[in-house]
């Protein structure tokens, strides 16, 4: 990672907001304020992480503690399409662009002018290539001339590391799943493969998220994500939240296809981790794990998402009714208010229906004959932790 300290200035909130920081006084003779972080928080130059993700998180922790907000900035993609370069930024860096007026007409609607928070800070940080990784190097070993390899030889090797991964990959993750299970027995993993021996089927759970679920599994979510790797393997996850009402992680999963026999060998692989079911559980509409989930956890309650079925009701009521303002609020005072009695609902819901006329619209129909399955009134005898009515 390439970090870039967030000094300010001239400025004795740090430019970011009232907070704590240590001045240093520049040799030309400039104020700087830098924030007082914990040592362990604080990020420093040729830090390293194992993932991207895990650097983005270190860093957002960083921000927050420090007293600055951070937002994505440019990336840059490999051949394969994957990212190789990721810039994560201080929200005030660089300035806001003036825009031209193209408009020379003086009875033109003026706009209102706003307040820009860009100040121009430097603070970033980045994950970087087998360039950089050179000169960092260098820096450490003290010259170009000890390092004992050229730029070129750098990138040679990270071609080569790429292409041998790209051969063995599947066996070094299982290989890894075992020597995390020989270092703690809590960890739990099991995988599958399929006619051709390719890795079709992977679950795992570490002991931190076995922990999590013996005291929080009461209610849990999990869905399927849609964008897919190269290796066209579907992520799994499952979530639940604690106590401080954070999303917290039970277990994982990779599936090959998204059928019954997959997603049947996934749960029962989470059951054999987790030792009990939850209460009740939280899924999409998924034909699937309509069929699954009844026959593998029989004495758990099956919600659907929320979410995934109020993210339709612009495709289904079509342009004029989605962008009418009395409709949305009648459908979502009838929907996500979790306040109201069984009976309640269904006068609410029939007052929609017979006001916007919807009363042959088959999508709607389906949803009240599955109104057990999603609405909230159905589900006040369960403690859903305040935000599980949704998978995402």
């Amino acid at each position: 990672m390439d970090y870039t300290s967030p000094t300010q200035t001239g400025e004795d909130n740090c430019g970011h907001g009232i907070h704590e920081c240590q001045m240093e006084i520049g040799v030309d003779g400039p104020k700087y304020w830098r924030p007082a972080t914990e040592k362990e928080k604080t990020p420093y130059e040729g830090q390293q992480f194992e993932a991207v993700d895990a650097g983005i998180d270190f860093y957002i922790a960083y921000a927050k503690d420090a007293g600055f907000d951070v937002r994505h900035g440019s990336k840059r993609r490999n051949r394969m399409g994957e990212v190789s370069i990721k810039y994560m930024l201080c929200s005030r860096e660089g300035y806001k662009a003036e825009r031209k007026d193209t408009n020379n007409d003086s009875k033109a609607r003026k706009r209102r002018r706003r307040v820009s928070n860009r100040i121009g800070c430097r603070a970033r940080m980045a994950n970087i290539g087998p360039t950089k990784a050179f000169r960092l190097f260098k820096e450490m070993v003290g010259g170009f001339t000890d390092i004992g390899a050229t730029c070129i030889d750098f990138c040679n090797f990270r071609r080569d590391l790429l292409a041998y991964i790209a051969e063995a990959d599947a066996q070094m993750v299982i290989e890894d799943m075992f020597k995390r299970k020989e270092e703690n027995p809590d960890f739990y993993f099991d995988f599958d493969i399929d006619e051709e021996a390719q890795l079709s089927r992977l679950f795992w759970a570490d002991a931190e998220s076995r922990r999590n679920y013996a005291c929080f599994g009461d209610v849990m979510s999990f869905d399927a994500t849609y964008s897919t790797n190269r290796y066209k393997l579907v992520f799994v996850p499952f979530t639940g939240v604690d106590n401080h009402k954070r999303c917290i992680t039970f277990g994982a999963g990779l599936i090959a296809k998204e059928d019954v026999e997959s997603y049947e060998w996934l749960v029962q692989k989470f059951k054999t981790a987790m030792e009990y079911t939850p209460r009740c559980t939280i899924t999409d509409q998924d034909p699937a794990l309509k069929i699954v989930m009844p026959q593998a956890m029989p004495t758990a309650r099956h919600r659907f998402c929320m979410w995934h079925i109020m993210t339709k009701v612009g495709e289904k009521v079509g342009v004029a009714l989605w962008h009418n303002t009395d409709f949305n609020k009648a459908l979502n005072s009838t929907v996500w208010d979790d306040t109201l009695t069984i009976d309640e609902f269904k006068r609410k819901w029939d007052t929609l229906i017979k006001d916007y006329q919807l009363e042959e619209h088959r999508w709607f129909a389906q949803l009240y004959e599955a109104r057990a399955s999603w609405i909230p009134a159905y589900f006040n005898d369960i403690e859903m932790g305040g935000l599980l009515r949704t998978t995402s």
